[in-house]
């Protein structure tokens, strides 16, 4: 008895975001490789690749688990349109994914829905947006407020940037959600604290483990509708 293959059929939105979403991440790429290239024929540098083969292989095989991690982990929160505009633009973890977050917590609205998706995508664009401006300022206003940025007493604040955004983010989600975050929180805590793992190698233990806790809760019928 042969198995049954169904091709999943996509809407027309998804389909335009998909093409959309490879031309321009194409077209970004050719433009990332270019600057450097302009820069060695420009000013006659020509690197030693046999140097820098080396290290562009040892950092793919470190991030190789982390990206594949993030495109599973992250598509369900800012959808697809909002995952080809993160990966261009960057700044994924730490301000696209909180901006995501925010707007569907706002709305009112479950991630991995269309309605979910068009949210992620509008949040993720506008915080796209509202940062180029920010640095676009930065760069105008740099020379005067660099003695205030640089002052002893804003210090500490950014050195905990990270840590109060995802711990805002988190705490918000862990009060509704507090069965399903049992285990993400345990392994980040014992992964970090006992074996020193860095988020590379911590991310996909705890992204597995949490999707395998979460099921037998669904299953036990202790989490979901």
């Amino acid at each position: 008895m042969g198995l049954k293959q169904e091709k999943i059929q996509l809407s027309n939105f998804d389909e335009s975001i998909h093409r959309f979403g490879r031309v321009t991440g194409f077209i970004a790429f050719i433009l990332m490789l270019l600057f450097p290239l302009f820069i060695s024929v420009v000013f006659g540098i020509t690197p030693d690749f046999l140097l820098v083969w080396q290290p562009i292989i040892l950092i793919s095989l470190v991030m190789a688990t982390f990206t594949f991690t993030e495109l599973v982990a992250y598509q369900p929160i800012i959808g697809t349109g909002g995952l080809y505009m993160s990966y261009v633009t960057g700044n994924v973890s730490n301000l696209k994914i909180p901006c995501a977050v925010s707007s569907l917590k706002v709305a009112n609205i479950n991630q991995g829905t269309p309605e979910g998706n068009a949210v992620s995508m509008i949040a993720v664009g506008v915080s796209t947006v509202v940062s180029m401006v920010i640095i676009l300022l930065g760069i105008i206003l740099i020379v005067p407020l660099t003695p205030i940025l640089t002052s002893e007493a804003l210090a500490p604040a950014f050195n905990n940037i990270m840590p109060a955004l995802y711990g805002g983010l988190a705490g918000s989600w862990m009060v509704f959600y507090w069965k399903q975050s049992i285990t993400p929180l345990i392994v980040g805590v014992v992964g970090v604290f006992l074996f020193g793992l860095t988020t590379p190698y911590l991310l996909p233990f705890s992204f597995v483990l949490s999707i395998w806790a979460s099921r037998i809760l669904y299953k036990k019928k202790l989490v979901g509708k």
